[in-house]
Order: structure tokens, then C-alpha cells, then sequence
């Protein structure tokens, strides 16, 4: 018999709570597993469910029942004029839970042809007439839908680990991000890439399961475990990037040197330049000069640039005036890989057809774990195992790690 639900708002609000699942007792770890709310549609106005198992439709708390249908058998959920209806039928909530039958002990449900782990939940927007979609699933198994969309599957294990136990305590520090909206994180990059059953690989799920409940905190509370792809030789200073300073969030030596975007270079000509900035409202008519102080071996103790090198700001000098840029903006305007970067030349004689090189380093904004670094520890350490944790205690200082 399924145990009675002890989360009753299931719908519509984000939290971390404690659910009984089907056939446990309440004393096992899984029993006692955080569960997450994942937004995964936000705006439609129609859903197709299916799964390979027979499930059930119910109200929001999962005590009326409104269908029950058969593996594979098709349920479209809509938004009606007034609320959801289910297979062309209105029914009286303004919220869906859509799960498992109690026997089923292996299945998934599959939302607009991507499956799922856990439960569903299709909550109604009255401001717009459209529907949220969400996955109710535990911390662990969203995870194993994280990882491998984060990191390749093919890289070492210990590699894999720090990645889940830094993907772990992302989620945990951020969890009611999207609290305002109903759920708790989204299924992007402003959250976590999330792609649900289908993307799981067998190796980043075992990461998962080695590492299970473990997470980083600093003076007792979940961090702001950052990472990015490739640091260029070089992390940076969290105040230098965002302008907040965290002592976890250090700059350190990068061993990204196999990164395929360990160095890059980027070619444009003055008159684009000019044209990148004015796209932007930022016109400031023919280019005349750079000023940027030269990038040099890290550690760097320049006031324009981060310990790693990374441009805190630069100016642009026109013939129409100055434009002050920090390193961010500068990057989003050029389209650079990162903030570490360097001009061939500063000096222009404002002809559109001058060329300029723009030579850089990394990729991303060069905060807490480079992912490229984390591949070449494991592999220099063998891969051998608990690696994992030496890598996080380089790229995350002064932290501690804890279990649920």
C-alpha cells in the first residue's frame, strides 16, 4: 500500500521536504531523501503524459483521484477558460499531481517526449491562461539528471564526484530561487541544466551514488559552489567577478592546459568594434585608444585587473567621448569566451579597416571549480579514489564537507 503523503503543497510551492515513498519504512535514507521541485514547462497552454508503467491523475494534496489510466495510454492536460482540464474533462482544482500506481516498482513518466523520474505536477496560471509543468523528484535522482548534462560522462570518476557534490551544494544554496514562480529551481542554466531520465548515463549516476548527500558549507552553511569550464591557468577572486567577497571563493592555479579553450583568439577589425559598442547604445564615434594595463603571469596586482588577470574594467577612448567598461560587459559585447583577456594593441588610427587580435584564456566567468582542472587532477592522481575531495578542497577553500 502506498504510505499517505506527509507534503501536502505539492503544487505551487518551493521546498525542501521529507516524503515516504512507496513500499519504504520511515527510519531508511531513502525515505528521508530531499525532494525538489523542478520547473519544466512554464509557458504552454497543452501537455502530453504518458509512461511506461500505469499511472494515476489526482488534486494537488493526492487525495481525489480523477483518472487512472494504462502504460502508455495517452493523458493530454490543457488550460481550459477557467482552470486544467484533463483529457478534454474540467476537474475541480486548479492543480495536478500526476504518479506512478502504488505497484509499479520501476517506471517513468514522460512529459512532451522526455521522461521522468519521481512525479509530476501541472499547476494552472490564471494571469496568463497557461500552464506550469513540474517534476517532484528527490535531490539524488535530479542529479543524475544534472551531471551528465554538466560534465562529460567519459571523464575520470573522481572528476564526476567533485562534480556532483559541487552540483549538490549549488542546488542546496539556491534552492528557492524560483519560489516567487512555484517551484524551486528551473530546468536551465540560470539553475542547473536539468534533461531528467533520458540524459542519465550510468557512470555519472554512480558519481552521484558514491557521493550521495554530501555537499560543501562554510561556517556551517551550504556555499556558492561556482564552476565553470576552464580557467585559463588561473581561477579568480570572487569580488573581482561579482563584487561580492567569499573567502571559499579564492583565486588558484588552474590546470586546464589540455582545455580546448585554454587559449583562444579572436580577430575583428576596429570599424566592428565600433559597431559592437554602438548596437549597445554605447557610440562614441571613432576609436582612438585602449586603456587596459598588459596581462601578465598571474598572480596579477593590477587595479584593472583580477588576480588572475581577468579585466575588472577598461576604458575605450572616441573621438565622441569615453566609455568605461567592466570586464563582463566588455566580454558580452565582443562575444569572448571569458574576462581574461588582452588587445595586440591599444593605440588606433581610427581607420574601420584596422585589424585588431584579442588573445584570451578559459572559458566562463573563472569562479570555484574549473571543470577542465578538475579532469587533469584525477587523471595526474590516478583517478584514485577520494580524489574527488582533494579537488574540491583546491578550487573551494576554507570549506568543509558535510552530509545530509
Amino acid at each position: 500500500m502506498r504510505k499517505k503523503r506527509i507534503w501536502q503543497k505539492i503544487c505551487g510551492v518551493g521546498a525542501v521536504a521529507l516524503v515516504l515513498l512507496a513500499g519504504s519504512t520511515a527510519d531508511t535514507a531513502a525515505s528521508r531523501a530531499p525532494l525538489i521541485n523542478v520547473g519544466l514547462e512554464t509557458g504552454k497552454s497543452q501537455h502530453t503524459i504518458t509512461a511506461n508503467a500505469p499511472f494515476i491523475v489526482t488534486d494537488a494534496a493526492g487525495e481525489r483521484v480523477f483518472l487512472k489510466l494504462r502504460s502508455g495510454e495517452k493523458l493530454t492536460v490543457a488550460a481550459g477558460k477557467k482552470g486544467i482540464t484533463v483529457n478534454g474533462k474540467a476537474v475541480s482544482s486548479q492543480s495536478i499531481y500526476i504518479q506512478l500506481d502504488a505497484k509499479a516498482k520501476k517506471g517513468y513518466l514522460d512529459l512532451n517526449g522526455n521522461s521522468y523520474r519521481g512525479n509530476l505536477c501541472v499547476s494552472y496560471r490564471k494571469d496568463k491562461a497557461r500552464l506550469i509543468a513540474m517534476n517532484e523528484v528527490t535531490l539524488e535522482e535530479y542529479l543524475y539528471g544534472v551531471v551528465p548534462n554538466e560534465m562529460s560522462p567519459s571523464w575520470p570518476t573522481e572528476a564526476l564526484k567533485a562534480q556532483a557534490v559541487a552540483a549538490r551544494t549549488f542546488i542546496l544554496h539556491d534552492l528557492k530561487k524560483h519560489a516567487s514562480e512555484g517551484y524551486d529551481v528551473c530546468a536551465t542554466t540560470h539553475c542547473q541544466v536539468y534533461r531528467g531520465q533520458k540524459s542519465e548515463d550510468a557512470r555519472t549516476n554512480g558519481a552521484v551514488t558514491a557521493t550521495a548527500g554530501e555537499y560543501l558549507t562554510h561556517n556551517g552553511k551550504a556555499i556558492v559552489s561556482l564552476f565553470h569550464a576552464s580557467g585559463g591557468g588561473h581561477t579568480e577572486n570572487s569580488e573581482n567577478v561579482w563584487g561580492q567577497k567569499e573567502p571559499y571563493l579564492r583565486g588558484v592555479p588552474d590546470y586546464d592546459h589540455h582545455s580546448p579553450s585554454h587559449k583562444w583568439e579572436v580577430k575583428m577589425t576596429l570599424g566592428k568594434l565600433s559597431a559592437a559598442l554602438g548596437n549597445r547604445g554605447k557610440s562614441i564615434g571613432k576609436i582612438r585608444a585602449i586603456n587596459l594595463s598588459k596581462l601578465k603571469n598571474p598572480p596579477v596586482y593590477e587595479g584593472d585587473r583580477g588576480i588572475s588577470g581577468r579585466v575588472r574594467t577598461m576604458a575605450i577612448e572616441g573621438e565622441k567621448g569615453s566609455l568605461l567598461l567592466s570586464g563582463t560587459e566588455a566580454r558580452t559585447l565582443l562575444g569572448l569566451k571569458s574576462t581574461l583577456f588582452d588587445f595586440d594593441k591599444r593605440i588606433f588610427s581610427g581607420s574601420a579597416d584596422e585589424p585588431i587580435v584579442i588573445r584570451g584564456f578559459g572559458f566562463g566567468h573563472g569562479l570555484g571549480m574549473s571543470q577542465w582542472g578538475a579532469k587533469a587532477m584525477a587523471e595526474k592522481g590516478g583517478n584514485k579514489n577520494g580524489l574527488y575531495k582533494k579537488i574540491l578542497e583546491h578550487y573551494y577553500r576554507e570549506t568543509e564537507l558535510k552530509k545530509i
